[in-house]
């Protein structure tokens, strides 16, 4: 999962604080940076100087595993963990689970899109997509198009398009209707890992163990290791200045 500042790019890494994972909280003064279980803040007269905070399950966490975290528009952060959503305000956590939220039927919950309208999308293991939005969750499954329900990547286009990425394609949710993509259009594989839009509106398409894909508006290019790639597993795909591969 990529998360971005004004001015730098970080890809997901997951921190561990002596046996178990746990979120992390430094702060200074500015420049805030989000990396999976890390929130760090860099201070620019001094970046050595720094206030590190944590949180576990004592604290509140639902679990001690943090699988993606995304700030929404709203100011809050959200976090996604194996035994449910979790939203903080700075002071303290609150857990959307399938024991105490209607329309939430999984607590297994791994990836998070905000989209131009300031919905909330987020991925599950095996339990579809859910979208949050005024107050209430809705869920998304095989029944009304997706591939598969097991979400691996979401993304929202320039064009206001969400792409859903799954175990068996790719989605793309438009005008509230799925279109599907997978090796019959064209695709490597359909096991989806990672997915990112570049400058030029070209959509990459990191599969698990197939190669990746570009996806332009008239056709789908593969790319592996016959290409010159050190491997055909790819997960997060980023860019800085040039698009960055991130691979197992």
């Amino acid at each position: 999962m990529l998360f971005q500042s004004k001015k730098y790019t970080w890809a997901r890494q997951f921190l561990i604080v002596g046996n178990s994972p746990a979120l992390i909280y430094v702060e200074t003064n500015t420049h805030i940076f989000y990396l999976a279980a890390v929130i760090v803040t860099f201070a620019r007269a001094n970046p050595c100087q720094h206030i590190i905070s944590s949180w576990t399950v004592d604290d509140g966490l639902p679990q001690n595993a943090v699988y993606s975290i995304l700030q929404t528009r709203d100011g809050y952060l959200w976090f996604t963990t194996l035994d449910g959503l979790v939203r903080f305000d700075g002071m303290s956590f609150t857990i959307f689970s399938r024991s105490n939220t209607k329309g939430i039927t999984s607590n297994r919950f791994n990836t998070l899109c905000e989209d131009g309208h300031g919905s909330l999308w987020i991925g599950t293991v095996a339990a579809g997509l859910f979208k949050f939005s005024d107050g209430r969750f809705t869920r998304f499954t095989l029944k009304d198009g997706l591939p598969d329900q097991y979400v691996t990547a979401i993304i929202e286009d320039r064009q206001g398009n969400l792409w859903i990425g799954t175990r068996a394609g790719l989605a793309c949710l438009k005008r509230d209707c799925f279109i599907v993509y997978t090796t019959a259009e064209g695709f490597s594989g359909n096991d989806i890992a990672s997915i990112f839009e570049d400058r030029e509106g070209n959509l990459w398409v990191g599969t698990y163990s197939r190669g990746l894909n570009r996806l332009t508006r008239t056709v789908v290019v593969v790319y592996g290791k016959r290409d010159g790639l050190s491997t055909d597993a790819f997960y997060p795909v980023f860019r800085i200045d040039f698009v960055v591969l991130a691979t197992d």
